[in-house]
């Protein structure tokens, strides 16, 4: 009995250490050790990778592809920046677009209203939107 126990657990180690390396190959992270929150954003669910810089500005990355166990980054995500003095209320938020010149940055007030919208030009600088532009 002790016997198929052992086989057993080493099965099972040997399969997570299998499954492991496929995730990884395929471009998922384990969200084990790291921050993380789930938000609806326009209507989708979200998870959110938080990091702090070395001035405690926070940020957090959000990806659609999460599952319970690990997430999948992509090159299309949304980001949230955060001053050091208020982790409530976002300073802006940017949808990261492919190509760069689709992507929008909404600025908020400290009430987490819009208050500015922005985006990059081809050469990848930060241009402000008029009223009258639209927005894809």
């Amino acid at each position: 009995m002790k016997k198929y126990i052992k086989i057993s657990v080493i099965t099972l180690i040997f399969i997570l250490i299998i499954s492991y390396l496929i995730m990884s190959i395929n471009g998922w992270k384990l969200r084990l050790f790291e921050e993380i929150n789930i938000k609806e954003i326009d209507g989708k669910n979200y998870i959110g990778i938080a990091s702090y810089s070395n001035r405690l500005r926070k940020n957090i990355k959000y990806y659609e592809d999460f599952n319970f166990l690990a997430y999948k980054p992509s090159e299309e995500y949304i980001e949230e920046f955060y001053d050091y003095k208020d982790y409530e209320h976002p300073e802006y938020r940017e949808y990261h677009k492919i190509p760069i010149t689709e992507s929008i940055i909404y600025y908020f007030d400290k009430e987490g209203n819009i208050i500015d919208i922005a985006t990059y030009n081809e050469n990848g600088a930060v241009v402000k939107l008029e009223n009258d532009e639209i927005i894809k």
